[in-house]
């Protein structure tokens, strides 16, 4: 299966300064890639058998080392990256995993090659049935280096250091009567990136609440907990503690509203603050095909709030979220949680042809092997804070699938911030270090020419400024 690829990247440092120090990462011109996949002529035909495929890219560049303005030395780069893709879809037990490693070399040595792996797995275990469950999830991936740097690509092996994120989540759900049903979870998530003090990011997240549905009438008590460090870094320190109760009332069969009223307990190096907190929620389901959810809260830190729209049509799929919520490394770092992913947009497009779920995402693996589509879209870098931050985040999906085409478009954007108490000062003396503005997006075409052979084109942009001590 052959499947070019279009990349491009441009811009040179001022003379004298670092280049691991320029904020926008700038890389030398790419004067071409060509990228080979050698897939299976016949997809698996059954769930639990493994899909082998090599991918192979040949990059020649005019600036190797992403050295600056009159530094340059043109190298060609070679790759070579075997993958496996398993998939299990059974009673009890449901498992992904895609591993892969990529194996680089310089013709002209201006970087040092070697094996990079990337892994990422998931899994849900049902212990029992109705009642007792554990979500897992893994991820080995190369991340950059220097977060203010250049990007870390699949064809070069700049700026960049393995890091890994582990998950795993049991929890209990039980209907306890038709209308009326319990939760009871944990989130416990590590993150590693090796760099030293504050590489390891634990995060803990316990949550418990008891929900009447709107039937027209809803009620809803909850209490969670969020405790997050890095370790090594007492200033990374922090605990959230929250109470809240919800009432609903359902306006016929589309509309849910909603009001949340309760308290907040935060902690960390130099405050410990008791808020009231208060917001209302609205949903919309005006059909199986869309959903729309929007959460608005008032908390010690200011307004919070999540908004969700789905959208999805026999040939595409949307989808929105808008979020400013405390981070958790749960929802924000690799695999566990960030970027869009365009295997869960191809399964929207193929639910109401293929309700049943096993089948639907054999399907889409075919899909993605044969007309070798990159799943992961493009998402914000990681910077992992050694302190407690607010994040700001939006992001928009869209995907298009036809008989012979697929086209896909990412737009992101992302802030993250020193989180603070009304009227407290920073708790860091030396300031927010790791505070950043995010931006940036990707589109992908691709074209299947014959049922072996495809062609395409990705096209990537992004952009990360400091804010505070990183300005």
């Amino acid at each position: 299966m052959l499947a070019p690829r279009s990349h491009a990247a441009g811009g040179t440092s001022a003379p004298g300064r670092v280049p691991a120090r320029r904020s926008i990462g700038q890389v030398g011109k790419l004067l071409g890639i060509a990228t080979l996949t050698i897939a299976p002529l016949s997809l698996r035909a059954q769930a639990s058998l493994p899909q082998l495929s090599v991918d192979t890219n040949l990059t020649a560049t005019d600036n190797g080392a992403l050295s600056a303005a009159g530094q340059e030395r043109n190298d060609f780069i070679a790759v070579v990256r075997p993958k496996v893709v398993m998939s299990r879809r059974g009673a009890g037990l449901d498992f992904d995993l895609q591993a892969s490693a990529a194996l680089l070399a310089y013709a002209n040595g201006t970087q040092q090659g070697g094996v990079l792996p990337n892994v990422r797995a998931r899994m849900k275990l049902t212990a029992v049935e109705r009642l007792l469950y554990l979500d897992a999830a893994a991820q080995v991936y190369q991340s950059e280096s220097d977060p203010f740097g250049a990007r870390a690509d699949s064809t070069t092996g700049a700026n960049r250091r393995t890091a890994s994120a582990y998950r795993v989540s049991p929890y209990i759900e039980r209907e306890l009567w038709p209308d009326v049903s319990f939760l009871a979870r944990h989130d416990a998530v590590l993150t590693t990136n090796g760099a030293g003090v504050g590489s390891r990011f634990v995060s803990n997240h316990s949550l418990i609440r008891l929900e009447r549905k709107p039937m027209p009438l809803g009620a809803a008590a909850e209490l969670s907990r969020l405790e997050e460090e890095s370790q090594g870094s007492a200033a990374s320190r922090f605990t959230l503690d929250t109470a809240r109760l919800r009432a609903s009332v359902a306006l016929g069969d589309q509309f849910v509203l909603g009001a949340v009223a309760g308290a907040d307990h935060s902690r960390s190096l130099l405050s410990d603050h008791t808020d009231s907190l208060y917001g209302m929620s609205a949903q919309w389901t005006p059909g199986p095909r869309t959903q729309l959810s929007a959460e608005l809260e008032q908390r010690f830190f200011g307004r919070a709030g999540v908004l969700k729209l789905r959208h999805r049509m026999p040939f595409m799929s949307f989808a929105l979220t808008m979020s400013r919520q405390p981070v958790r490394s749960s929802a924000s770092l690799g695999v566990l949680g960030q970027g869009a992913d365009i295997r869960g947009l191809l399964d929207a497009i193929l639910t109401t042809r293929y309700p049943d779920p096993t089948v639907r995402g054999e399907l889409v693996d075919n899909l993605v092997t044969s007309r070798g589509l990159d799943t992961r879209q493009q998402h914000p870098v990681d910077v992992v804070a050694e302190y407690p931050q607010l994040q700001t985040s939006n992001q928009v999906s869209w995907t298009l699938l036809g008989a012979r085409n697929t086209a896909s478009v990412t737009l992101y954007t992302q802030t993250l911030r020193l989180l603070t108490h009304d009227g407290d000062p920073l708790s860091l003396p030396a300031g927010a270090a790791a505070d950043s503005r995010q931006a940036g997006g990707s589109v992908q075409f691709n074209r299947r020419l014959t049922p072996q052979l495809s062609a395409g084109a990705v096209v990537r942009w992004s952009k990360i400024t400091g804010l505070a001590a990183r300005t």
